[in-house]
């Protein structure tokens, strides 16, 4: 079921000509990828219209203006599992997505600093 979710998420990237929607498949199969059990769910969701990643987009860009043009890292993950009923843990989710400092960080990746401060020998 999930490659068929995969699949499906894909054709409607590859559709879109906006950077926007085509973001929004790519936090969407992130979260599939932690979450394989919702696969189903998001299936079916995406073969309605209403429930097209570009409709999913656009509440995340809701919330990007007012927000003032900016959200955290689990943000958007919380509009995608809310729009489309997966009910998942965000912040947890964005930690196994992206390590944020907390989690197991992907390799390569620096560690964030704590949030709210910033150490200037960091960058001496």
């Amino acid at each position: 079921m999930l490659e068929k979710a995969i699949k499906a998420i894909r054709e409607q990237q590859e559709a879109s000509k906006f950077y926007n929607v085509k973001y929004c498949a790519s936090e969407l199969m992130a979260i599939l990828k932690h979450n394989p059990d919702k696969a189903e769910l998001v299936l079916q969701d995406l073969e309605n219209p209403d429930m097209s990643i570009s409709k999913c987009e656009k509440k995340i860009g809701e919330l990007f203006h007012k927000n003032g043009g900016s959200l955290s890292l689990h943000e958007p993950i919380k509009v995608i599992s809310d729009f489309y009923g997966l009910n998942i843990d965000p912040e947890k989710t964005a930690e196994l997505m992206y390590g944020n400092g907390v989690g197991e960080a992907p390799i390569g990746a620096a560690q964030m600093p704590a949030p709210g401060r910033i150490n200037i020998d960091d960058f001496i």
